[in-house]
């Protein structure tokens, strides 16, 4: 609903989302601007997103391809695609050693996180760690385990 407030120049929108009122300049003295904000503003309520935590996610390593040290365990949807974006602003070339696909991004998370606790005493700064691929891979796997099914590639 549009609506003049008296201490205002602007077109005002009221509308209720989620049982939640709410009030918002739309900062323009046009009417038909101020519809359109308002039919913007609604829309933007009822699109249908999908929430960040579903879908497969990924586990992965990225390490040098010169050498065993350092990784790097992260999470991603797409693990090719971070590396290709990781390559770009690193100096050597990397390669992705192992990915491990879970059933969504929080279940990667907690692993990634616990992954990165194990490694605590060989971090190096961010999400690098002073380990070699390999015995990352097993603590990962070992991880999740006893989460059900599995799927580790690379």
């Amino acid at each position: 609903m549009l609506y003049k407030r008296k201490d205002s120049i602007y077109w005002w929108v009221k509308i209720k989302n989620k049982g939640k009122q709410i009030r918002q300049s739309t900062r323009t003295q046009y009417k038909a601007e101020a519809r359109l904000f308002e039919d913007k503003l609604r829309r933007s309520f009822h699109a249908r997103k999908r929430p960040v935590n579903t879908g497969i996610c990924y586990v992965y390593i990225i390490g040098l391809i010169d050498s065993i040290f350092p990784i790097k365990i992260g999470l991603s949807k797409r693990p090719s695609s971070r590396l290709v974006a990781l390559q770009t602003s690193h100096y050597e070339t990397l390669m992705l050693y192992s990915t491990v696909k879970l059933a969504n991004v929080r279940r990667a998370a907690d692993i990634e996180s616990a992954a990165h606790k194990i490694f605590k005493d060989v971090h190096i700064r961010g999400e690098w760690f002073e380990i070699d691929a390999h015995s990352a891979e097993e603590t990962i796997l070992r991880l999740v385990a006893d989460d059900g099914p599995i799927s580790k590639t690379g």
